[in-house]
């Protein structure tokens, strides 16, 4: 395993899944710098993208709605950071077509906090 695949998460080393490498290839395809596995505690998120203040997650086959929702709002609270949710198993085109409008709100919301 590549060492830029893995992150060390409470001590542990934690491989990135393909979802979120996926994810954060796109995402930089489209111009903006990204890290995976960004951490705002006491949670992970899967995509940071830094000059928008966003975060995307991807969720598995494994996906919890109501605790992802619930983790969702205490990230809003507490870190003011809004969360696009990708469905597993998504193809390539309709993640973008998914996180073209949240990063275009995003980053409209983010340069006006900057004005």
């Amino acid at each position: 395993m590549k060492e830029s695949t893995v992150r060390a998460r409470n001590g542990l080393k934690t491989a990135y899944t393909g979802g979120q490498l996926a994810i954060d290839k796109i995402v930089k395809e489209m111009g903006f710098s990204t890290d995976v596995e960004k951490e705002f505690p006491p949670y992970f998120v899967d995509v940071y993208v830094y000059s928008i203040h966003a975060g995307i997650e991807y969720d598995g086959a494994h996906s919890f709605k109501k605790k992802d929702r619930e983790r969702d709002n205490y990230l809003m609270e507490k870190y003011k950071l809004p969360i696009k949710r990708l469905e597993f198993f998504a193809p390539k085109e309709k993640v973008k077509e998914a996180l073209i409008p949240f990063l275009k709100e995003c980053a409209l919301k983010s340069s006006r906090k900057q004005l």
